[in-house]
């Protein structure tokens, strides 16, 4: 697969920060609770991506609130190309929960849906096969509730 070398690059260096680089921060806070450490460590993952390639126009931030979490995507507007990010052990949890029940209600998989049926066909990666009527309905309805 062709990819974006600049966006990967600077995804990657977005990832390696870690739980562990936030906890001073909520060391200073509290000593008892960490409410909300994991969402920092991705706030601030998004703002590493977002900071790194914000001065190239060929990049635009697609921000989508999904509930308590709101995901960055990044929109690579030369090649037509939505990059997002996730850790290797949630993707592992998705394609699991795929393979046991046959479906999830994870963004990732309404993504997939969005340039489904698009001319001109271009590569695109899916995780899981094809799904029934009635699962498809769920991601279209999944996108139109939040105006991708």
């Amino acid at each position: 697969m062709d990819y974006n070398q600049e966006v990967v690059a600077a995804q990657i260096s977005a990832m390696r920060f870690t739980d562990s680089d936030i906890a001073p921060d909520y060391q200073a806070i509290s000593t008892v609770t960490h409410n909300g450490r994991h969402f920092s460590t991705w706030d601030r993952r998004f703002q590493i991506l977002c900071d790194k390639l914000a001065k190239n126009p060929r990049y635009q931030q697609i921000i989508i609130p999904r509930g308590l979490w709101t995901l960055v995507a990044i929109l690579d507007k030369d090649e037509s190309k939505l990059y997002v990010m996730m850790t290797d052990q949630n993707l592992s949890a998705r394609r699991h929960e795929v393979e046991l029940k046959g479906f999830s209600t994870h963004y990732v998989y309404s993504l997939l849906f969005v340039n489904e049926g698009l001319e001109p066909v271009s590569e695109q990666l899916e995780m899981i096969p094809p799904l029934d009527d009635d699962k498809q309905e769920h991601r279209i309805k999944d996108l139109e509730k939040n105006a991708w």
